[in-house]
């Protein structure tokens, strides 16, 4: 079924683009690379605008970015700052936890993401959004 609606998207690229390649169109408008823009309410600019929201909408469906979850955040925070697990601990309150935060085994608590907003100026909605842990290791 994916294959099919995947034909379907490069097809109506192509229909929309009059034959030609869709994608390399939106290239040259990104670039610039046209002699004159359309002017706006043309049936070229019209044509632009669909082929983009067409691409848009394909790129969203397919290669979706998630925004980083609280270690990411955190990770590299620290990294830009030059900070290290220990900064972390010392604004929680506990080298364990920080540790296993970082390492997703357990989520911030909403006072240590408010601590951490109020020290690192890291915005606190940011840092209490569910993410995954990871399961326990057992020996």
């Amino acid at each position: 079924a994916e294959i099919v609606q995947h034909h379907m998207h490069a097809h109506a690229l192509e229909r929309l683009n009059g034959g030609g390649g869709a994608f390399g169109v939106v290239d040259q408008m990104a670039l610039g690379d046209f002699e004159a823009e359309p002017a706006p309410g043309s049936p070229e600019a019209d044509r632009f605008d669909l082929l983009a929201l067409v691409i848009a909408d394909y790129e969203t469906r397919h290669w979706a970015i998630e925004p980083p979850d609280a270690p990411d955040i955190l990770r590299d925070q620290m990294e830009r700052r030059g900070l290290k697990q220990s900064d972390l601990a010392a604004v929680i309150g506990s080298k364990a936890r920080a540790s296993e935060i970082l390492n997703r085994r357990r989520y911030l608590t909403p006072g240590q993401a408010w601590k951490i907003h109020q020290a690192w100026r890291i915005p606190a909605e940011a840092l209490i959004k569910p993410y995954p842990l990871e399961a326990a290791r057992r020996s």
